[in-house]
């Protein structure tokens, strides 16, 4: 019977209660909206630069791998034409011997016939 009648008094207590207590007016709900919206872009402007944070440490990231393997070819091309100049320079030198072979092949037939037809000249004279 106790708890009957505590029921009981609890069922009259709420009846009693003011229902207006328990609505929300425009003016709290115009509060609440600003905390929120207070809340949401801090939240929001937090979010965005530890994104920008993640985005400038991923660039940076790429930057030194690009930047280590322009350097590696780099260096790779430089000991390539290093060698592709060497390989010229034989070639130049080569060319250079050849050149001058086939002048004193044509050239020294011809010095010693004039040199003859000279002698002959001056014979014969």
């Amino acid at each position: 019977m106790n708890i009957l009648k505590s029921i009981l008094i609890a069922f009259f207590c709420l009846l009693f209660v003011s229902v207006s207590y328990g609505e929300l007016t425009q003016s709290d709900l115009d509060k609440i909206r600003l905390i929120v919206k207070d809340e949401v872009e801090t939240a929001i402007h937090a979010s965005e630069k530890r994104m920008q944070e993640y985005v400038n440490l991923k660039i940076e990231t790429v930057n030194v791998k690009i930047d280590a393997k322009i350097d590696a070819l780099d260096k790779k091309f430089d000991v390539k034409i290093d060698g592709m100049n060497g390989k010229f320079n034989v070639l130049l030198v080569v060319v250079i011997s050849l050149v001058g072979l086939i002048g004193v092949a044509i050239g020294l037939p011809n010095y010693l016939s004039y040199k003859q037809q000279k002698s002959n000249n001056g014979n014969t004279k």
